[in-house]
């Protein structure tokens, strides 16, 4: 009875691989997700019908420029950390002044490296209305990533 457990064990023992016993749990490292173009709003001192207008040309202008910020964040933004919980997101505040070009007022980040800022920035600088406001109006544009 003993010979015949020994060989029984001998014989499961020899037939299970030995990785079976060793489980490596790797950690997940979540790539960086697409940036989006969450909220373009738009307000001034400008006739209504003028920030109207400079809100759809710069949501319009955005989204064509979306490949292009996706690259430079790749590119530039290091993957998600799993421990860090909270949305990632960017915020710029454009300023157009009787001016087809934005002014760059400030640009803000909340969970994402610091170079990415010069993703938003180059896009923002790029934009070119086709005719100037009336007056100031002020785009607030957040990425959500």
């Amino acid at each position: 009875m003993r010979r015949m457990a020994l060989s029984v064990l001998l014989v499961l023992g020899t037939a299970l691989p030995a990785s079976a016993d060793i489980v490596v749990d790797r950690p997940r490292v979540r790539p960086l997700p697409a940036a989006t173009l969450a909220a373009v709003v738009a307000s001034g001192s400008a006739p209504a019908a003028d920030v109207e207008r400079v809100e759809a040309e710069t949501r319009r202008a955005l989204r064509r420029r979306l490949r292009a910020v996706r690259t430079c964040l790749a590119q530039t933004v290091p993957p998600r950390d799993p421990m860090r919980r909270g949305a990632r997101w960017i915020e710029g505040r454009l300023t157009f002044d009787r001016s087809a070009r934005p002014v760059v007022d400030q640009v803000r980040s909340g969970g994402v490296h610091e170079s990415a800022r010069r993703c938003v920035l180059e896009a923002a600088r790029g934009l070119q209305l086709r005719q100037a406001p009336r007056g100031t109006v002020h785009v607030v544009v957040r990425y959500r990533l």
